[in-house]
């Protein structure tokens, strides 16, 4: 079950729509697309304004997207568990190479993403962080990264597809 906590440090909500679901006691994704599915939207909850159901309903339809229609299945199965492996498997000198690599391919992406990736590791990118933040995280969404737009989306993509890659190349030797 993933919580609402989690889907906050992933995916970023407001303080205001993180408190009206605690509030309203939706707190696990189940609830909250369960909600959704029945009402159709938030209005009804306590303090739930019209912002803070665009932003609740915008999330489900990324959740739902995310895990199917239904929204009965576990974000978690969607994780590549062979990810996790090779992940595990990885030696330090394996590490090094992909965190050299990681480097070189950031460096060559705009400012601004660069600025939005630094900002979200707090300085310091590693292939363990990574993998920690957000190659193990099914509701990643890097639109919800600070100053990242669909440009900037793109080209994070691009790097997190690379750093996936990479992982299951040297992880799986």
């Amino acid at each position: 079950m993933i919580s609402i906590d989690e889907i906050d440090k992933s995916i970023g909500m407001s303080a205001r729509s993180l408190n009206i679901c605690m509030l309203n006691d939706l707190k696990d994704v189940d609830s909250l697309l369960g909600y959704y599915n029945e009402k159709g939207d938030f209005l009804d909850l306590t303090n739930c304004g019209i912002k803070s159901n665009l932003e609740l309903k915008i999330l489900c339809e990324r959740l739902k997207d995310q895990i199917g229609n239904n929204g009965s299945d576990s974000l978690r199965s969607k994780v590549n568990p062979d990810l996790k492996v090779a992940f595990e498997n990885l030696s330090q000198a394996s590490k090094n190479k992909l965190n050299n690599i990681i480097h070189h391919k950031i460096s060559k992406i705009s400012l601004r993403s660069r600025n939005s990736i630094f900002r979200f590791f707090d300085g310091e990118i590693s292939v363990d962080q990574l993998y920690t933040k957000i190659l193990s995280n099914p509701t990643f969404d890097p639109l919800a990264m600070e100053g990242v737009g669909r440009r900037s989306e793109k080209e994070i993509r691009k790097i997190i597809t690379l750093a996936n890659e990479l992982i299951l190349e040297y992880g799986g030797e």
